[in-house]
């Protein structure tokens, strides 16, 4: 749900691509990224493409989903530019490659999960899975399972999943979540890739465990635009909540996170670029609220005094 808000919000922000490299690589130097992958990263951006950055085997494709995945925002929010440059790109492409996708076909994706995960993923036979990263998937079923072997022989308690997928898109919005055949824009180009945006919902159909090897189990899931119900309903009532515009509603949404400190930074730099005494006033309630939320009363109450002033000196008495 969160990861589907946040690509929602990230699609929303039109920023500027030559700050948003700039800070994304000095953000990711202070986390540890060799120099080398920054370079390539920072070139590969500027000559080549999105796909193509994500696909080379340096820094960005590890730390981009595992943020996904743990709910990073600090991270997530660093990328977001890129996530939507991305998403971008596979729209794009999708667009020019629809004549190869009229029928329905089918892609395999291989990986591993360990025994509590994949019991709860038993559990949920017949309801929904949403990948919340980006979805890496091949035509071919070898390649799916290469990836299933060399993640057993890692990982000698974990469960091999050979995800087998069936994608029909008249019966998908594809706006939502697009997908391409990358191999030319790949850096990798001979695995036959499709890959899909973030937050793909797929339906559990079958799950068997393979006669070859009991480690193996094969997962049959349906590309579907279904939606659970409760959480549709708990879903609208956050985007209710997380209202406003734009980088507004990401500093709701890190601060509904637990996120305080990204959430706080966030409204300091909006308050910087306030269109206007009103919006600083509202900026100023916010961290107020947010320092509250806290148990940071005096700051709390310094920030609602200085949006106080504002509204007296603006609004008519």
């Amino acid at each position: 749900m969160y990861t589907m808000l946040f690509k929602e919000i990230a699609l929303e922000i039109d920023e500027d691509d030559g700050n948003s490299v700039n800070n994304l690589i000095a953000f990711c130097r202070n986390k540890g990224a060799p120099e080398s992958e920054l370079r390539q990263f920072q070139h590969g951006y500027q000559q080549k493409s999105p796909i193509w950055c994500y696909s080379q085997e340096i820094f960005l494709y590890g730390m981009l989903n595992c943020a996904l995945r743990s709910l990073d925002m600090e991270t997530m929010a660093k990328m977001g530019f890129f996530i939507r440059k991305l998403h971008q790109q596979l729209r794009q492409l999708h667009e020019k490659q629809a004549r190869s996708f009229m029928k329905q076909f089918i892609v395999y994706r291989g990986q591993g999960l360990p025994q509590d995960d994949f019991e709860n993923l038993v559990d949920t036979k017949g309801g929904l899975l949403s990948f919340n990263n980006f979805l890496s998937t091949s035509k071919h079923q070898h390649v799916a399972m290469g990836f299933v072997e060399r993640t057993l022989n890692k990982y000698e308690n974990h469960v091999g999943i050979l995800f087998t997928m069936t994608i029909n898109p008249s019966k998908i919005s594809i706006s939502k979540t697009p997908f391409a055949l990358i191999d030319e824009h790949s850096a990798a180009p001979q695995e036959e890739e499709i890959l899909f945006s973030m937050h793909a919902v797929f339906r559990i159909d079958v799950i068997k465990q393979t006669e070859q090897n009991s480690r193996v189990w094969e997962v049959h899931l349906t590309l579907t635009d279904d939606h659970d119900p409760q959480l549709a309903a708990l879903t609208d009532r956050m985007k209710k909540e997380i209202d406003g515009s734009r980088w507004h509603r990401m500093a709701k949404l890190m601060y509904k996170l637990g996120h305080f400190n990204q959430a706080e930074e966030l409204y300091k730099e909006l308050l910087k670029n306030a269109s206007g005494d009103s919006d600083s006033a509202l900026i100023y309630h916010q961290l107020g609220y947010l320092k509250g939320e806290q148990g940071e009363y005096k700051d709390a109450v310094g920030f609602y005094e200085k949006a106080l002033k504002i509204y007296q000196k603006t609004l008519p008495e």
